[in-house]
């Protein structure tokens, strides 16, 4: 719609009225229009549907019921090189998002943004892979507190490298194999996070939190998968980690690839990882696992490998 408008430096939509606007597709809606700061919509909600009447008979009386049928929106590369965007104000709901992928590719000067009055319902099979790529400025992201049904995660919040906290994060959910490969590559100012109570089911975890290294502690229960797992470099240069669980022990890990795992965690003191099983693994899939982790004293980790080199 303004894809490469270079010069729009603001864009305001006002709805006099709260009905939905029948709307199915805003992809790349403001793809590179590098030089717009500010977005808002206000009093918008937004969902494509169908309508219909459905005449339900009960013996002489008919009543006549309205019926919508929701279709999934698409708001992939939506901001797309949105460079100088440093504000999204909205007060309006979106209905059944099926594709936020690359939504904030390179949008480096965003600061802070509130999603959760930016959707009201969500789609399944949501793929969110690149929506907030290299948002460098980025500090704060707040989710609205519903479930997402998730598709795909990689390079998510790659090189967020000021983000410091993720709100409503364990609302996610994956009910088909999920790539997380990258998610948090070079979040360097990330000190906590809680994914324990979401339910992952994985495919890849490489390089997902690549030198985050003011991460302190971390949970994170993967469930019910028998894929195979890439989880190489998983948490390299994560250096001041001093505590990781893996699994809550309900369902079995099956990694293909764990070398350089924890590379140079060299706060690591805690290392938890129930049900864990390479047994599938190739000795050099192993190289580097503990390079450089001089303080930890504690391994609790279900091994079924018998070892034949050095590690």
């Amino acid at each position: 719609m303004f894809r490469n408008c270079i010069n729009l430096e603001t864009f305001i939509f006002e709805s006099s009225d709260k009905k939905d606007h029948n709307i199915l597709n805003m992809e790349n809606m403001f793809y590179n229009c590098y030089s717009l700061k500010s977005f808002s919509f206000n009093n918008f909600n937004l969902s494509y549907y169908r309508y219909e009447e459905i005449i339900e008979q009960n013996g002489n009386t008919s009543t006549i019921i309205p019926y919508y049928y929701y279709y999934n929106i698409s708001m992939s590369y939506m901001f797309f090189n949105c460079t100088n965007l440093e504000t999204i104000e909205n007060t309006y709901n979106i209905r059944y998002i099926s594709n936020m992928s690359f939504m904030f590719y390179n949008c480096a000067s965003l600061k802070t943004i509130y999603l959760a009055n930016f959707i009201k319902e969500v789609g399944k099979n949501i793929d969110l892979s690149y929506m907030f790529y290299n948002c460098k400025k980025l500090e704060t992201i707040t989710f609205r507190s519903s479930y997402f049904d998730l598709s795909d995660m990689k390079y998510m919040f790659y090189n967020c490298s000021k983000l410091k906290q993720i709100n409503n994060i364990n609302y996610f959910r994956s009910s088909n194999n999920l790539n997380m490969s990258y998610l948090f590559y070079n979040c360097q100012n990330l000190e906590s996070i809680s994914i324990s109570n979401a339910h992952f089911k994985i495919t890849d975890t490489r390089e997902m939190f690549y030198n985050c290294s003011k991460l302190t502690t971390l949970t994170f229960y993967p469930y019910s998968t028998k894929t195979s797992i890439n989880m190489s470099r998983m948490f390299y240069n994560c250096n001041k980690l001093k505590s990781i669980t893996i699994n809550n022990g309900y369902s079995y890990i099956y990694p293909n690839d764990i070398s350089s795992m924890f590379y140079n965690c060299r706060s690591l003191v805690t290392l938890t990882m129930n049900k864990f099983d390479p047994i599938k693994i190739k000795i050099e899939q192993m190289s580097y696992l503990f390079y450089n982790c001089t303080r930890i004293v504690n391994l609790n980790i279900f091994l079924s490998i018998n070892f034949t080199n050095e590690i």
